[in-house]
């Protein structure tokens, strides 16, 4: 690309340009079939309402949301017929950080929601 000469990245080590060696660098990028394919949860499914009551019930609210991310297999799940939903118990402030944590309540808040969900689903299908 043209713009790899110029811009707010380079520095004064940058390599990409070596007038006096009549060198010029080049950067491309190229992406593999497939390679980051996302999903979307079914909110009307019984499994994302199993979900959305337990974390009710346990947290007093739920408030749902999207984050982006790479969980390749995840949607071959989700292609085959599979209710995916996806949660987490950790701090929001430390996902993914060096210092990732999670506190005990915490996991014992998702250990609880997850009795709920396990409990409503099997109810579902008495």
């Amino acid at each position: 690309s043209a713009r790899v000469s110029s811009g707010p990245w380079l520095s004064l080590s940058s390599k990409y340009h070596l007038p006096l060696e009549g060198k010029k660098g080049t950067v491309s990028i190229e992406f593999e079939k497939d390679f980051f394919e996302g999903i979307a949860c079914n909110l009307e499914s019984p499994g994302y309402k199993a979900l959305h009551d337990a974390v009710k019930t346990v947290k007093g609210e739920a408030k749902p949301y999207s984050i982006t991310g790479s969980l390749p297999l995840v949607a071959d799940l989700q292609r085959e017929g599979l209710d995916i939903q996806l949660t987490g118990y950790g701090r929001m402030e430390a996902y993914h950080a060096d210092n990732e944590f999670a506190r005990f309540s915490e996991l014992n808040d998702g250990m609880k929601i997850l009795c709920r969900v396990l409990a409503a689903i099997d109810a579902d299908r008495s």
